[in-house]
């Protein structure tokens, strides 16, 4: 795509994502932190535009509320259900996936850009990123309805790239901690950390993030969560996800746990 068609979507006046200096700043930012947040990255009347999208979409979108722990991985018989390696919060959002977004669709042009990806490879140490092979998973829209959330979790990747669709007035916040695992923390003080969290006893972080918002987020290491959306509004969310290897596909099982259906 060109330059211009960009223009028209990006707010590149403020966020010149292929001016070196500007790169290096929101490199410096994420190494530090572990988390971006652009204000206003997507323009007005394209972010009417995705969200009329999304809603029209709504009736396509897969809940599967479910309980797991927040490694996102099966039970480790060896500690107790309530021990922090095994005890279970409640995720409860619904999603629909990359083959009911619109080709023409910005969520697509963005996602699909030569220089969005090079910006998110370069902020994020990226030698190249690449979409799924599959057709469901490189894109996907979330909705959160009162009641609903994402529980507390780590994230398999070492980032995120979300856009923020529609904010509610109540609720539905993200929430983040400090890096409680890595190679400088062992076993003992990792479940520790987790279990004071679990607990309401860690400091926690929060975001708010307004429509038109881009969050570039490490989540390998800081556990997260939304809160539960307490508003008839619809929290509305954008994941775009990339890989670091060419061909590769979400497997099965994770397809029908995310997306209640496989690609083929």
């Amino acid at each position: 795509m060109n330059e211009d068609n960009l223009k028209n979507i990006i707010n590149l006046e403020d966020y010149p994502i292929n001016e070196a200096n500007w790169l290096k700043k929101i490199q410096n930012q994420f190494d530090e932190t572990g988390i971006v947040s652009l204000e206003n990255f997507v323009l007005p009347e394209s972010m009417d535009n995705i969200k009329k999208e999304s809603l029209s979409k709504l009736n396509h979108a897969y809940f599967n509320p479910q309980e797991h722990n927040v490694y996102l991985k099966s039970e480790d018989k060896m500690y107790p259900s309530e021990h922090p390696r095994n005890k279970k919060v409640k995720s409860s959002k619904g999603c629909i996936t990359d083959d009911f977004i619109d080709l023409s669709s910005p969520l697509k042009i963005i996602y699909n850009s030569s220089k969005f990806i090079d910006f998110i490879s370069f902020v994020t140490k990226q030698d190249s990123i690449h979409p799924y092979k599959d057709k469901l998973s490189s894109i996907n829209i979330h909705y959160a309805r009162r009641g609903e959330e994402l529980g507390w979790h780590f994230d398999n990747s070492t980032f995120a790239i979300t856009l923020m669709i529609n904010e509610v007035s109540r609720g539905g916040e993200f929430e983040y901690t400090e890096p409680l695992r890595g190679s400088l923390i062992n076993q003992a003080k990792e479940f520790e950390n987790i279990s004071n969290v679990l607990n309401g006893k860690t400091e926690i972080k929060k975001i708010s993030m307004k429509s038109g918002g881009l969050l570039l987020f490490n989540g390998k290491n800081s556990m997260h969560r939304v809160t539960k959306v307490n508003c008839d509004e619809i929290r509305i969310l954008a994941v775009l996800a990339y890989n670091d290897k060419p061909g590769v596909s979400l497997s099965k099982s994770a397809q029908m746990t995310f997306y209640g259906r496989t690609d083929g």
